[in-house]
């Protein structure tokens, strides 16, 4: 692929690809096979420069264009559209589109040289044709972001492994093809299938669709205790339906999500998961559910874990303590004097704690 030949090709020809997992908006309508039409992709340009404009780190691509021109150094592909003169970008979106905030920019404009200027007119592409098949593409695109040139996020990866997934549901196959841990993958296409579940099965998909983030789901996928408290083992056929034993508990899940969402909060899943390591567990379930948080739930199970080692520390003192003179006496001389620094090192632990909560 990097050595096929590199068309110039006019900047306003190039439309930015509503399919690219750095735009979505929507992550049930991300996960839609097929490109959108001619007439949705144009209407969507707006957006999905707004989302550019808005992103992580645009600043710093925004000023190296501003100060040296255009560089393409690492090619950009582009797929054209059938009976158009347009091209779909599938890699560069990113700096196509802040190419194209700049060129509305005059004040960008009167801060570029004239030759840099002249770097924006014409972007040298790698060009496929509209028939070649859209798996084909994204398999490009996954290959590069995901163990090359700039790595997506969580949300991005996921995303791009699910749709991989829908069109063939063999997790080894997947991981292998992308040089990715099997596990991994497994947990990405997890917390898609379930954000899918939540939203076709519980009442809370309009709360959790306003906070379109994968991440939440990804981490949730990878603790065993919550897991288990979901009977969630595994996604079962391409069209991401998960097997789920406990629905009641996924949708009590969702609810205490979307709770959080309208206050602007964030469900603390690794506190949740350490709760249901507890032989207290469904006790401290309907704390929560009456409307405490998992964080201050562990915050006071962290206390009387705290207390609990204190107590033990002092039962291996008084154990010390019972120690017959003579058996200390056949010790070595360095194990004397680790015995000693172990004695007084557990002592001052105590007598600080003490001081701190006096």
């Amino acid at each position: 692929m990097e050595n096929q030949n590199k068309i110039p090709i006019d900047i306003r020809l190039l439309l930015l690809d509503p399919r690219n997992p750095r735009f979505v908006t929507n992550l049930k309508e991300a996960m839609r096979r097929g490109s959108p039409s001619l007439e949705k992709t144009i209407n969507l340009q707006y957006s999905i420069r707004k989302k550019i404009k808005d992103s992580k780190n645009i600043k710093l691509l925004r000023k190296s264009i501003i100060e040296n021109g255009f560089k393409d150094l690492d090619p950009l592909i582009v797929k054209s559209i059938e009976n158009s003169d347009k091209y779909i970008v599938i890699e560069g979106n990113r700096r196509i589109g802040t190419v194209l905030e700049i060129l509305d920019d005059r004040y960008d404009l009167e801060l570029m040289s004239e030759e840099n200027r002249r770097t924006l007119e014409q972007i040298n592409c790698i060009v496929y044709p509209h028939d070649v098949a859209d798996d084909e593409l994204d398999q490009v695109l996954g290959i590069r972001h995901l163990v090359g040139i700039q790595n997506w996020d969580e949300l991005q990866k996921a995303l791009m492994f699910a749709s991989f997934y829908e069109e063939n549901p063999d997790v080894d196959a997947i991981a292998t093809s992308f040089g990715h841990d099997v596990a991994k993958v497994n947990q990405y296409i997890k917390a898609v299938a379930l954000y899918n579940w939540i939203l076709e099965n519980t009442p809370y998909a309009d709360t959790i669709q306003k906070n379109p983030s994968l991440d939440i789901f990804i981490e949730t996928c990878s603790k065993k205790y919550i897991n288990e408290w979901f009977g969630y083992k595994e996604v079962i056929d391409n069209r991401l339906n998960p097997i789920v034993n406990h629905p009641e508990n996924v949708e009590k899940f969702a609810e205490w999500m979307a709770n959080d969402i309208i206050k602007s909060g964030r469900f603390d899943v690794r506190a949740f998961n350490s709760i249901l390591a507890t032989a207290n567990a469904d006790y401290y379930i309907s704390r929560i559910e009456n409307g405490e948080t998992p964080q201050q739930i562990q915050g006071e199970l962290t206390t009387l874990q705290k207390g609990n080692w204190i107590k033990q520390v002092r039962g291996a003192i008084n154990s010390l303590e019972k120690i017959k003179l003579e058996d200390v006496e056949n010790l070595k001389f360095e194990e004397k004097l680790l015995l000693e620094k172990l004695v007084k090192s557990a002592q001052g632990v105590i007598i600080k704690h003490q001081k701190l909560v006096a």
